[in-house]
């Protein structure tokens, strides 16, 4: 799963652009929900309310296994090259023509929990500002089939929201106080990024239990591999 057809990059400095390896930077629910504070207040120039935040929270959760499998502080597997002018090169499982295709693409990084929220923000005022305003109003399910109707995802529409609410009052990582202090950690070696196929087993967790997703959410890169 990743969002929309294409590759869309914001205007950026050419000369900046480079690939940088894909290695993983794991957040904290707090950490997640205080970069997404700050984005949300640059890009709308209005702070989030608590719903706003856990409509988008929920999210973020979902696309990267509860802030444990995030890579290069991406937070919604954006593709393209980051207003830094970054990319790492990662493997992931795509939906193509019906069939479930391993491919190696480009997605956007960044050198902040900061950067990466504040574009993801941008991302969706730009691209999916029904769904930016369903996340304003706390309606998680509008919020769901504003980002089908956009193109973000390929999956059941009715699944995706499913998992959004089971995100959003899981007793797990994402929640908690927006403005604790970030902590600091080193950087991981990156899993591949989320895909269709990966959402859906996420779905599909989501459904049996909610306290199983954040381990469901993605496969090792060895079993990816295999």
């Amino acid at each position: 799963m990743r969002v929309g057809p294409e590759r869309v990059a914001p205007p950026r400095d050419v000369a900046a652009d480079h690939v940088v390896p894909g290695v993983r930077t794991p957040l904290s629910g707090d950490e997640i929900r205080q970069a997404l504070a700050i984005g949300y207040k640059n890009v709308t120039g209005q702070a989030p309310t608590p719903a706003t935040l856990a409509v988008l929270s929920a999210q973020v959760s979902t696309e990267t296994a509860f802030g444990q499998h995030m890579v290069a502080y991406n937070f919604g597997g954006l593709k393209g090259t980051s207003p830094e002018g970054r990319e790492t090169r990662c493997t992931t499982h795509e939906i193509i023509a019906g069939t479930d295709q391993k491919i190696v693409d480009g997605f956007r990084a960044y050198t902040s929990a900061e950067a990466g929220a504040h574009d993801y923000i941008g991302l969706l005022a730009h691209r999916f500002p029904r769904a930016l305003d369903a996340a304003g109003d706390g309606d998680v399910q509008r919020f769901a089939v504003e980002l089908k109707q956009g193109h973000y995802f390929t999956a059941d529409v009715g699944a995706y929201a499913k998992a959004l609410r089971s995100a959003m009052t899981t007793d797990g990582p994402v929640g908690g106080d927006a403005t604790s202090t970030p902590a600091v950690r080193p950087p991981q070696a990156a899993n591949p990024l989320p895909s269709s196929a990966d959402l859906s087993r996420v779905l599909d967790a989501f459904s049996q239990s909610a306290l199983s997703a954040s381990a469901a959410r993605l496969a090792t890169k060895e079993d990816e591999d295999a």
